[in-house]
């Protein structure tokens, strides 16, 4: 089984946010489908940026695709890691971005069902 982060579904917002593309991850989705291994897929909803109701179809109409996800994990934002940026002096652009509420997460939890999306 893999354990795959899917950071960002628009590729521009992607980059925009962790400095990255998703198209590596992607990829590895694509072939975990084409040898047909289960995948468990975490995707963090940070509040302004990941989770909003059009984020989270796209996600859906993403991850419908694949019949190797076995288990999508919704998880809330939080600041624990806050202090590294601080600590290794690097401007922290989520600094002032609030966790999310729990009805928040079950509405994206909805809308995922709605795809078939497992959970």
């Amino acid at each position: 089984m893999l354990l795959l982060d899917v950071k960002e579904v628009d590729e521009d917002d992607c980059i925009s946010l962790t400095e990255y593309s998703n198209q590596n991850t992607l990829k590895v989705l694509e072939y975990t489908e084409s040898i047909n291994k289960c995948v468990w897929i975490r995707y963090v909803c940070v509040p302004g940026y990941t989770l909003s109701i059009d984020k989270i179809h796209k996600l859906g109409e993403l991850l419908n695709k694949y019949s190797c996800i076995q288990k999508v994990q919704l998880v809330p934002f939080h600041q624990l890691g806050s202090y590294k940026y601080k600590e290794l002096q690097i401007p922290y652009k989520l600094e002032n971005v609030r966790v999310p509420t729990n009805d928040e997460i079950i509405e994206a939890q909805n809308i995922l069902k709605q795809y078939n999306i497992p959970l």
